[in-house]
């Protein structure tokens, strides 16, 4: 016997059939005869199947910003066994994206031992998905061997993580934003966006300085939930009072706020509104006096000088004050029962005065007047000027008693004094009196009148006399 040898590689295709079988005859030719041939002979060398397949799931961009973007997600499958696949493909067997998944698409499908193809699929991320934080992506690769086995990879996951970047800007206003006085009505309005890249809910908008003495406005969102880039305008209203009016002006400060998914809270900027009240102020006087007529000095007149703040500020140390008096006594000392005014508001102040002669004798007591007050800067009002005019109604009268002294003579050459008693019977001062005779009977010289005092104030009197020698 002997025993033949020989070499065989083993092929790719030999081990995808599972086996390899060899079928020989021997034969050798005897010294005489015909050459023999033995029966056949078969070995089979059995291929040891180790199917295997790996997959590395990566995504690019692994981080994006917003919803929007484009993700291209990469499956890398490898033929880690020994036998060819056929019929390769990845398949997501879990999603977390919320819209429509990847179409997964594979170059190659036929995979030698250690070869190796990349597959791919297109996503676009979401709002959802921004609002979630990431998109989970976990999957398989597959393939047939030619034997007709399935062959699954491990399980590859990628992961896109969106930072969340939550974002509020607010712009506030006021509208009308300049008004003339305390009642008018004021509406606020909050204009809120979203500039983040996440949905935020429980949007608010939150006064955070307000000068306003009023109610502060209540304020009202129509919409509370924001996508990205959306906005809403929430509103108030407010009425300005008095005390805003002296202030000048009402100042509001706000945010607003929302949450985030996650459930942090995301905070505005601050935006203020400036509402101007220009101060207009302004006094009015009317001065009256009572009596306005008089008869006779020491009257007594009470002038009444009426205040009315005609602005719409608040006034204090509300005063008036003579500015031109033609009266010859003592001025009148002004008082007045309220120092403070609200606008519309008025007080009279009151001061009396005693008329003098020289007031009648003068005709009349001429009495102007002005208001003044202080505005909240510390600026003066002041008024118009008004005049009260006290008449002094005219009314003179003189009366004259004549005597003579002795009434009664018996010889030539006695002397007669002539006395003439004359009294002011009127309510104004007299200069220049004298008497005069008007009619004498007398043959001698007549008598030379003189006279002690040449004015008379009214119920005075004085007595002018003079001698005459009887003929």
């Amino acid at each position: 016997s002997t025993t033949c040898t020989g070499d065989y590689t083993v092929t790719q295709a030999d081990i995808d059939a599972g086996s390899i079988v060899n079928t020989a005859t021997a034969s050798g030719t005897p010294p005489t005869g015909p050459a023999i041939t033995s029966d056949p002979s078969t070995a089979t060398v059995t291929g040891e199947p180790a199917p295997g397949l790996a997959l590395l799931k990566t995504a690019a961009p692994s981080t994006v910003g917003n919803a929007g973007r484009t993700v291209t997600y990469s499956y890398f499958v490898i033929n880690t066994g020994n036998e060819t696949l056929t019929d390769i493909s990845a398949t997501d067997t879990a999603f977390s994206g919320s819209g429509t998944p990847p179409l997964i698409t594979c170059p190659v499908t036929t995979l030698a031992p250690q070869e190796s193809t990349t597959c791919t699929g297109m996503y676009t991320i979401t709002q959802a998905d921004a609002d979630a934080g990431s998109v989970v992506n976990t999957a398989t690769a597959s393939g047939t061997t030619l034997t007709g086995l399935t062959v699954t990879s491990a399980s590859s996951t990628a992961t896109v993580t969106i930072a969340a970047a939550g974002g509020l800007a607010l712009l506030k206003t006021a509208a009308p934003s300049f008004v003339g006085n305390a009642g008018r009505t004021v509406t606020y309005s909050y204009f809120i966006i979203n500039n983040g890249n996440v949905t935020l809910t429980n949007v608010t908008a939150t006064d955070t300085a307000f000068s306003g003495t009023g109610t502060p406005a209540v304020i009202t969102c129509p919409m509370g939930t924001l996508a990205p880039q959306a906005s809403t305008t929430c509103t108030g209203t407010y009425t300005i009072t008095q005390a805003d009016a002296d202030a000048g002006s009402v100042v509001n400060t706000a945010t607003a706020s929302g949450t985030q998914p996650s459930g942090a809270v995301t905070t505005s900027n601050d935006s203020t509104a400036t509402v101007t009240i220009a101060a207009a102020s302004g006094l009015a006087l009317l001065k009256t006096a009572a009596p306005s007529t008089v008869g006779n000095a020491g009257r007594t007149v009470t002038y009444s000088f009426r205040v009315i703040n005609t602005g719409n500020v608040t006034l204090a140390n509300v005063t008036a004050t003579d500015t031109a008096f033609s009266g010859t006594g003592t001025p009148p000392v002004i008082t007045c029962p309220m120092g403070t005014l609200a606008p519309q508001a008025s007080t009279t102040c009151t001061g009396t005065y005693t008329i003098t002669q020289a007031d009648i004798d003068a005709g009349s007591v001429v009495n102007t007047a002005t208001a003044t007050a202080t505005q909240p800067s510390g600026a003066v009002t002041t008024s118009n000027d008004s005049t009260a005019t006290v008449t002094a109604e005219a009314a003179s009268g003189l009366a004259l008693l004549k005597t003579a002294s002795p009434s009664t003579v018996g010889t030539a050459g006695e002397t007669v004094t002539y006395s003439y008693f004359v009294l002011n019977t009127g309510n104004v001062t007299l200069t220049n009196v004298t008497a005069a005779d008007t009619a004498f009977s007398g043959t001698g010289t007549p008598a030379v009148i003189t006279c002690p005092m040449g004015t008379l104030a009214p119920q005075a009197s004085t007595t002018c006399t003079g001698t005459y020698m009887v003929t």
